[in-house]
């Protein structure tokens, strides 16, 4: 199993996008095997970059820990917290902003309690601030956009997003 997860740790790195984000609609743009097929259309980065930053972070690295892939957290870390806005909103460029919120702000919060990193903190916790600024006055859900009514999906990464940051004591 220890052979796999090398496996595909390896292939996300070599699957960064210079800038440091992962794409799905993009992401074989720096891949020279011929397996590489069938991009997405959807434009997600800040999604695509979570996703791919998780299973480093369940790994047990970090920015801070070395080993072969420490730059890649770091640029993937560092692409997503300068593309943040002044609100705490990580979503970027995704329609359904909230899903891709959810999981970066998962990102930050699992990276701040990893690695006690403040910059990494500041921008977890305004992730989690966002959050609840997002959810529906009402009926206390989270859709796809900021304020919408719930949606079963979109709130599950809201609260795991909330469970993340809670356990990184935001």
């Amino acid at each position: 199993s220890e052979r796999a997860v090398a496996a595909a740790l390896n292939w996300l790195a070599r699957h960064q996008l210079p800038d440091g984000r992962w794409s799905i609609n993009k992401y074989a743009v720096k891949c020279k095997e011929p397996t590489c097929t069938g991009a997405g259309t959807v434009q997600a980065d800040a999604a695509a970059t979570a996703l791919a930053l998780l299973p480093f972070l369940a790994a047990g690295q970090t920015h801070e820990t070395r080993g072969p892939y420490q730059k890649s957290i770091y640029a993937g870390l560092y692409w997503m917290m300068r593309q943040q806005k002044p609100d705490g909103d990580l979503s970027g460029e995704a329609g359904q902003k909230m899903y891709s919120h959810g999981l970066a702000s998962i990102v930050l919060c699992e990276a701040y309690g990893l690695s006690r990193d403040k910059m990494v903190g500041q921008a977890a916790q305004k992730a989690i601030n966002f959050i609840q600024a997002a959810q529906h006055p009402r009926t206390g859900g989270w859709r796809y956009n900021p304020g919408d009514e719930g949606d079963t999906s979109v709130l599950g990464w809201q609260f795991m997003a909330l469970k993340a940051g809670q356990m990184a004591y935001l």
